[in-house]
């Protein structure tokens, strides 16, 4: 989750790197040790079965306008990442919004559709002793098949604006 975030928010690392650096407990030293397998370990103590230590100076604690500093850029960063999360609220119901909006279409045009298959006793005609559905059934219903086929494309193309 929290790679998620920083991938797709870079100031979040920033913020955290600024604030793990305005810590206030520093260690006298880290040791960086190598155990058999060839793993690497950074503690406080050396481990007892390393096969290699390096002790490693840590730098000094940073000064309190140093702090001061870092802590408003921190602020300033949380206020710009904030303003980003929030233009990028309000882009997705948008974007959101035109696919419901086509997929409420889509299916107002299969309800028309289905409608429109529905045979009425004025759609068919006698002809020659013949039974036919007249023309502008058939009319009827490929306007609505139409109508869904034009729908689907508009989803389709909705839905690979939001991606």
């Amino acid at each position: 989750m929290w790679k998620r975030i920083v991938n797709n928010h870079p100031a979040f690392a920033v913020i955290i790197g600024t604030l793990a650096f305005t810590g206030t407990a520093v260690a006298d030293a880290v040791y960086k040790s190598v155990d058999a397998d060839g793993n690497v370990t950074y503690s406080a103590n050396p481990p007892p079965e390393a096969v290699e230590t390096q002790s490693i100076a840590l730098p000094e604690e940073p000064s309190a306008a140093q702090r001061q500093e870092a802590e408003q850029r921190a602020r300033q960063l949380e206020q710009a990442a904030g303003n980003a999360q929030k233009k990028l609220k309000r882009a997705q119901p948008g974007r959101g919004n035109t696919v419901e909006k086509a997929e409420k279409e889509l299916e107002k045009a299969r309800e028309a559709l289905e409608q429109a298959k529905v045979q009425k006793p004025t759609d068919w005609q006698n002809i020659q002793g013949g039974r036919f559905l007249k023309p502008s059934y058939l009319q009827r219903v490929k306007n609505a098949e139409e109508r869904v086929q034009k729908a689907e494309k508009k989803l389709a193309e909705a839905r690979r604006d939001v991606r």
